[in-house]
């Protein structure tokens, strides 16, 4: 995961967030099973909620802080490694994606 978190640091996200490890366990439970990514609510946020002791909803909300910030600070660099192009901010789905893709493409 020593890849992820260059990606990270890449896209101005840094371990003084609160979601940089839930972002980090949400990539590598995808790469496990990718069908995480179609029940993040109902599988993925509560298996990472319970390896913090915190809530699905705290790890949806900390990602999605992440999200906004890596959004305003770096968008073009968010759009670089896009697959698609990006017109606005994206959702929790749609950013863990965007790292699951390039995680694979790297592998």
């Amino acid at each position: 995961m020593e890849k992820l978190k260059e990606l990270q640091y890449y896209l101005g996200i840094h371990s003084t967030y609160k979601g940089y490890n839930y972002i980090i366990s949400s990539v590598e439970l995808i790469m496990e099973n990718e069908e995480c990514l179609l029940y993040l609510n109902k599988y993925l946020f509560p298996a990472i909620a319970k390896k913090y002791d915190t809530t699905a909803f705290c790890i949806n909300k900390n990602i999605r802080t992440i999200i906004n910030a890596c959004w305003n600070t770096y968008p073009d660099r968010l759009n670089e490694i896009a697959p698609y192009p990006l017109y606005d901010r994206p959702t929790v789905d749609e950013f863990l994606d965007i790292l699951y893709w390039n995680m694979k493409k790297m592998a």
